[in-house]
C-alpha cells in the first residue's frame, strides 16, 4: 500500500479539496483505496460518506492511535473511509509513541490496498507527526498570501526531521498553489516570486479559487462530475487533473490498463 499526506500547518489551504479529489481519482482508476481523515473537524469525512464509492471502515481515526487491535475487515468499496470527528483532537494529549502505534496499524492494513490517502489536520503536532512517519510520499497546498506562505518553512523543517529520524523513504513532492485569485496582481506577483525561489518545490498547475469545487464537495462529488451543470467546473476540472496528474506520476501512480 502506497500512502500520501496532504500536509499545511495554515487551515483553509485547500487540504481537503485535494485529499478527497485525490482519493475519488484513484478509486475511478480502479485501485483499492484508504482514506483516513486525520483532522478533528472531519470534513472528509463528511464529503467521502456521501459518494458512493466509499464505505466505512469498522473503526474511526483515534483507534489508529491506540494499541488495541483493530476489528478484521475486506474492503467492499473502491473507498474505505477512516472518519474522523471531534474526538480525535485528544491524540494532542496522547504519549510520545502514539505515531508509532499509527504506524504499525497501518502496516497491518497494507495488503488489503493499494493507496492510502491522508488529510490532516493545521496543526504540527502528534497527528501529523504520525502521518508523516507513515507516509511515502508528502505534498502541500498552499495559497498565495504572507501568512500562508511563512509557515511553510518551518513545515519543511518538520518533514526533514521526521525523514531522518524516522522515514528516510519519505519524499516530498512539494507546494501547490491553490485557491488562486487571477484577478489579483498581488497574488500574481507573489507566485512569480515563488517560483524563482522554490522552482524546485512548486508544483507548476495553480488551483484557481472557484465555488464550483466547493459546491461539489458539499454534494460529495469530485469536481469533475459538475462540468455538466456549470462552466467554471470546467475549467476547475483541468486545473485540479494538472495537480493530480502531477502528483500520481511523481508517485509512480500506474493506470490499470497499463498495468494489463
Amino acid at each position: 500500500m502506497i500512502r500520501a499526506s496532504v500536509a499545511n500547518q495554515k487551515g483553509g489551504v485547500g487540504k481537503t479539496a485535494l485529499s478527497c479529489h485525490q482519493g475519488l481519482s484513484l478509486a475511478e482508476q480502479g485501485f483499492k483505496v484508504l482514506f483516513i481523515d486525520n483532522d478533528p473537524q472531519g470534513n472528509s469525512s463528511y464529503t467521502l460518506q456521501k459518494n458512493s464509492m466509499t464505505t466505512l471502515a469498522p473503526f474511526k481515526t483515534i483507534q489508529l492511535y491506540e494499541s488495541t487491535p483493530l476489528p478484521d475487515f475486506q474492503p467492499e468499496t473502491p473507498i474505505t473511509l477512516v472518519a474522523a470527528d471531534r474526538s480525535l483532537s485528544k491524540v494532542a494529549r496522547f504519549e510520545t509513541e502514539a505515531p508509532f502505534i499509527f504506524r504499525e496499524h497501518l502496516d497491518k492494513l497494507g495488503d488489503k490496498f493499494d493507496y492510502c490517502v491522508m488529510d490532516n489536520p493545521p496543526t504540527l503536532g502528534l497527528g501529523l507527526i504520525a502521518s508523516l512517519v507513515s507516509s511515502d510520499f508528502v505534498y502541500s497546498p498552499i495559497e498565495i498570501e504572507d501568512y500562508s506562505i511563512s509557515g511553510l518553512e518551518q513545515l519543511q523543517q518538520t518533514i526533514a526531521g521526521v525523514k531522518s529520524r524516522h522515514n528516510p523513504n519519505l519524499k516530498y513532492l512539494g507546494m501547490i498553489p491553490n485557491r488562486m485569485n487571477t484577478r489579483d496582481n498581488r497574488q500574481k506577483e507573489k507566485l512569480k516570486k515563488l517560483l524563482q525561489h522554490f522552482s524546485d518545490k512548486i508544483i507548476k498547475a495553480p488551483v484557481v479559487q472557484r465555488s464550483s469545487i466547493s459546491e461539489a464537495l458539499g454534494k460529495g462529488l469530485p469536481i469533475w462530475e459538475m462540468q455538466k451543470e456549470r462552466s467554471a467546473a470546467k475549467q476547475a476540472t483541468e486545473e485540479i487533473r494538472a495537480a493530480l496528474d502531477f502528483i500520481e506520476s511523481q508517485m509512480g501512480v500506474k493506470k490499470q490498463t497499463e498495468e494489463a
